[in-house]
């Protein structure tokens, strides 16, 4: 089988800076926290706007698990920050989470550069060696026609910890047969490479941003499109890599950007030598096995093009289609509501398109006499919805 790459790039970073929080920052937040608190006594979720220096963000109610007093998103990198507050001296007050869009929409060095700008505006001055790398995540999407996973196929060192992931609707009938769909090898920590199907997750989390960047990546190749429906759906499958704070650390002494992309192929060629998909034979021997072709034109992708990125779909376009996909989503229930309530209320078939011609004029009755203005209610949904508009 020939097997193709869609897609390669960064898909989750974490870190913490060893900053000083600046005084007028931690009035700020603490003043955005306690409105956002006042707001969340009738509005659950609530959270507050602010605006720090060109930096549009949204502060939660709570802090964060490890003594994090203040905890909020910034929108224009998409990362959830997490602070101290700790204003007399240096220590590793801030902790920042990266979720995957921006860095596949950007790459890692629009990241890294959005991140530090953001950190000036807020006051933050990161010293040299200032920043320590917790988590980086890799993923490699692949068009494996005809590829079937097997437990079995993965050779580690006898250390590492395996994790295979089983859903509920792959047991058979009899309920003694599982079918697995994926697996983790490593800890969390450390390093872990993990092998799933990745269609099967996007149809599973109604993702529609995914095929987005899948087709924009297959169009600026000139290959076809891809197939996510029906008994002629592409396999697609992905390979993740996952570098832990204490492998960075303890291995490759990588704390800050610089160790990181020195030494970025060192360390992702090692994950794939140590932790192999092979292609099992006859020899008793697991360690002669070679690896899957899987897992050559994944190794080959890495180390030609970790540090690349390709733009191929914009954020905007991505948002359009989530909130259309929810927008879709949510007629699909109103009409099985009513459906609903059509049963219950003992409407016969053929009197259906009727009742969906009379229930209009009782909900504008409910709207009118809702204890709840409708601005109060809207700007609550709204609210709910807030990654998407």
């Amino acid at each position: 089988m020939t097997y193709e790459v869609i897609r390669s790039g960064f898909d989750k970073l974490e870190l913490s800076l060893n900053v000083v929080i600046p005084e007028d920052l931690c009035e700020h937040l603490a003043a955005a926290k306690e409105f956002a608190q006042e707001l969340v006594k009738t509005t659950p979720h609530a959270r507050s706007g602010a605006f720090i220096n060109g930096v549009d963000m949204s502060v939660r109610p709570n802090g964060g698990a490890g003594g994090y007093a203040y905890s909020f998103e910034t929108f224009g990198l998409e990362a959830n920050w997490f602070m101290r507050t700790s204003t007399s001296g240096l220590g590793w007050n801030v902790r920042v989470a990266i979720r995957a869009r921006p860095l596949v929409l950007n790459g890692i060095g629009w990241v890294k550069e959005e991140l530090e700008k953001a950190a000036r505006a807020f006051g933050l001055v990161i010293p040299e060696n200032g920043v320590s790398i917790a988590r980086i995540d890799y993923a490699v999407d692949c068009l494996a026609p005809g590829f079937v996973f097997d437990k079995d196929s993965f050779v580690v060192h006898s250390s590492c910890n395996t994790s295979r992931h089983l859903d509920v609707d792959e047991m058979d009938v009899s309920g003694k047969s599982w079918k697995d769909s994926s697996m983790r090898v490593g800890g969390i920590t450390r390093k872990q490479i993990g092998i799933y199907d990745k269609l099967r997750e996007v149809r599973q989390k109604r993702d529609c941003e995914m095929p987005l960047i899948w087709d924009a990546a297959r169009e600026t190749k000139g290959a076809r499109p891809l197939i996510y429906e029906g008994k002629n759906a592409d396999d697609i499958w992905r390979v993740e890599l996952r570098a832990g704070k204490d492998y960075l650390k303890g291995k490759w002494d990588v704390t800050g950007w610089g160790g990181l992309f020195d030494q970025l192929d060192d360390i992702f060629k090692d994950m794939l030598t140590s932790m192999r998909y092979v292609a099992p034979t006859s020899d008793s021997n697991r360690s002669r096995w070679s690896n899957h072709p899987l897992w050559e034109i994944v190794s080959k992708e890495i180390a030609e093009n970790a540090m690349q990125h390709v733009p191929t779909v914009t954020r905007e376009r991505l948002k359009e289609a989530s909130l259309r996909d929810k927008v879709e989503w949510l007629e699909t229930n109103i009409l099985g509501n009513i459906v609903s309530h059509a049963a219950l209320s003992g409407v016969a078939p053929e009197r259906f398109e009727a009742h969906l011609d009379e229930l209009p004029l009782r909900l504008r009755h409910l709207n009118r006499i809702h204890g709840t203005q409708l601005n109060v209610r809207l700007r609550k949904a709204a609210q709910r919805y807030e990654g998407l508009l």
